[in-house]
């Protein structure tokens, strides 16, 4: 039993070694940042470094539509990584019945990144209905 609760303790150091989720991670971070800046402060640093204003400018029009969608990001991918950590939860708890410790950091780690923890843990359950449906046929 030990032995499967330490197989399916998530580890923190994925948002550093797994690209995808190195990915996912620092875009969460840089658009929380922007975030925090707030719009207008965002929009003016964009201003004041050229290189930058002309990249935002080229790609999205104003440094001002810019920042309100670096903000609407934030907001959207907080809550949808937050749904999707939920469903992990579940799915920690009452699919693959891990102790509260464990699940809680699978659904941190889903809020920090999105879909490839949830996509890990749909992955363990495939496994586990697997391993059950061949022990229920023997």
């Amino acid at each position: 039993v030990q032995d499967h609760h330490r197989a399916l303790t998530p580890k923190f150091s994925w948002l550093i070694t797994d690209p995808l989720m190195r990915m996912l991670f620092g875009t969460c971070i840089l658009i929380g940042v922007g975030t925090a800046l707030g719009q207008e402060e965002l929009a003016k640093r964009v201003d004041g470094t050229p290189w930058a204003t002309a990249v935002v400018t080229a790609v999205f029009g104003t440094s001002a539509r810019f920042a309100h969608l670096v903000v609407g990001s934030w907001y959207f991918s907080l809550v949808a990584h937050t749904m999707e950590a939920c469903y992990t939860a579940y799915l920690c708890k009452r699919m693959l019945k891990m102790k509260t410790g464990t699940t809680v950091k699978w659904f941190v780690l889903n809020v920090c990144t999105g879909f490839p923890i949830m996509n890990k843990v749909r992955e363990l359950v495939a496994v586990d209905r697997a391993a059950r449906s061949k022990k229920k046929g023997r």
